[in-house]
Formats: C-alpha cells, sequence, structure tokens
C-alpha cells in the first residue's frame, strides 16, 4: 500500500517584485512604528519634567523653604503653571485631536487637576504673590521707621541727649532687646533730624495705621479667594463626570484655545473693572490699569 503524503504542498517561490514588495511594506510599518514611539516617548519626557519640577518644590517646602524667603520660588510656581498649562491646551489638545485611543483618561484627569482655580500650583502660586506684596508694600527704610516708632515713640527720639542717656523711663515702651535700647542712645541727634522728627511725629503713625489697614485688607482678600476655591472644589466634586467622553474634553479644550487669546478674558472684561482714563497721578475707587 503507498504511504500517503501528508506534507503541505510547497508554495511557488516568491519572486524578486513580490519580496521587494513585502520588504518596504516592513520597511514602512516599522518607520510609521518607531516615529509614534518617539512621539510617545517626548510626551512621557514632558510629563517627567513638570512631575519633576513639581517634586522639587515639595522638597523645598518640607524644608521649610518659605515662598517669600526666595525671590525666584514665585518664577518657579509661575513657570510651573505655565508649563502645565501649556501641556494642557496646546500637546494635550494635539494629542487627544489626533489620536485620542493613547490618552489614558487618568492622564487627562492629572492635567486638568494640575490647572483648575483649586490646584495645589494656583494656590501656591497665589500664596507666593500675596507675600511678595507684603514683602515689598513698603521699602525696609520705611519698615524700619515705622517698627522703631511702634518700639520707641518718635517723640522720644529727639529729646535731649543726657535725659536719652539718664533714664530709663523713654524704654518703658519699648522692646526688652538691648539692641533696640542702644540705637537710640548711641545715635548723634543733630538739629536737622531733631526738625524732620518733630515734623513726622505728628504723620507717621497716620500712616503706618494706613499702611495696617491696607495690608489687612489684603489679607483677608486673599483668605476670601482662597475659600472660594475650596467651594468650588467641593461643588465640583458633586458633579458625574462618568460619562465624560474625549470628544467633550476636545470641546472643552478647543472652547478654551478660541477665547483664551482675546479681550473677553483681560479684568476689565471679566471683572468689569474701569480703565483710568484720567492723567491725575491718584486712582478713583476701583480703577485699574495693567
Amino acid at each position: 500500500m503507498p504511504k500517503k503524503n501528508f506534507s503541505k504542498p510547497k508554495q511557488p517561490p516568491k519572486t524578486n517584485k513580490e519580496r521587494s514588495k513585502q520588504h518596504r511594506s516592513r520597511k514602512k510599518k516599522y518607520i510609521e512604528d518607531t516615529l509614534q514611539e518617539n512621539i510617545d516617548l517626548k510626551e512621557q519626557l514632558c510629563v517627567l519634567k513638570l512631575e519633576n519640577s513639581e517634586l522639587k518644590l515639595q522638597l523645598q517646602k518640607l524644608q521649610n523653604l518659605k515662598p517669600f524667603q526666595s525671590s525666584s520660588l514665585v518664577a518657579q510656581f509661575e513657570h510651573r503653571l505655565l508649563e502645565y498649562e501649556d501641556y494642557a491646551y496646546n500637546k494635550l489638545f494635539k494629542k487627544v485631536e489626533t489620536n485620542p485611543e493613547k490618552v489614558r483618561y487618568s492622564e487627562i484627569e492629572q492635567t486638568i487637576e494640575n490647572i483648575c482655580d483649586w490646584s495645589d500650583n494656583r494656590i501656591d502660586y497665589i500664596k507666593s504673590l500675596f507675600n511678595k506684596i507684603l514683602e515689598n508694600m513698603i521699602g525696609i527704610g520705611s519698615k524700619c521707621y515705622y517698627a522703631g516708632h511702634k518700639a520707641f515713640p518718635i517723640k522720644n527720639w529727639y529729646v535731649d541727649e543726657k535725659l536719652r542717656k539718664r533714664g530709663k523711663k523713654y524704654f518703658e515702651k519699648a522692646s526688652d532687646t538691648e539692641e533696640i535700647k542702644s540705637i537710640f542712645t548711641d545715635i548723634q541727634i543733630t538739629d536737622c533730624f531733631k526738625e524732620i522728627c518733630q515734623k513726622f511725629d505728628k504723620n507717621l503713625s497716620h500712616f503706618h495705621q494706613k499702611y495696617k489697614k491696607i495690608a489687612q485688607s489684603l489679607i483677608k482678600q486673599r483668605n476670601a479667594l482662597l475659600n472660594h476655591y475650596q467651594d468650588i472644589k467641593t461643588f465640583i466634586s458633586t458633579l458625574d463626570r462618568s460619562s465624560y467622553t474625549k470628544q467633550d474634553i476636545l470641546n472643552d479644550l478647543h472652547i478654551i484655545n478660541c477665547i483664551k487669546t482675546t479681550n473677553l478674558t483681560s479684568p476689565h472684561n471679566l471683572y468689569q473693572i474701569p480703565v483710568k482714563s484720567h492723567s491725575c497721578s491718584k486712582y478713583e475707587a476701583g480703577e485699574f490699569t495693567e
């Protein structure tokens, strides 16, 4: 009985044209995959750089470095926030638009969390700005004079030099540090300095009280703003966004990109703040110039 041949029938050899076609096809696919992988790696690198920047700032916080102790820290907060916004409205927008399958919802949620009104990045930036305003609202010289007047009234600065050195009654309201006492006992008071002190005596307390009220008002407004962020965050957390699609996110980003560069987002239009239109050096209530 003859043996059955179960082997597969031999395929006819491929022609050079077919082999070249297959090679070109494999090469094209390889190039496309490599280019896409390169794009993905660049985006991952961008995200990692942002995360690295955030971790560095968190490390500075853990080392008890307050925002107003470093003039560059305010700029760092601003730079980080701008980087997050650029990634959201430019890079992420293009990524969702061209290849939505490659975008994870977790990446979208994290990006939104980094740029929203109540984000830690924005709160850090706002706090640092208010701290810088308080630190620079008046000059160092004014700070020292107001502090000195508060500890030791200016009317006692220009009394007779022998009387200043004789008794301690002039220092009853002063700080208990030796430095404060030595300042007002060691200086040589000239007639010109005495005359200036006499003129300032009546107004220095008034100027200081005005600054104090402005500073306290600024802090109240800062706290009101931070509390408002928390109220919005609480409200947003109650919304059900589980059915939000990538197309909805794309629409959001498209609307923002169309409006963000227009005058509609200016403080004058957004908050209905009048523009200063007169040449007087003093501002009227509510006026604002950028």
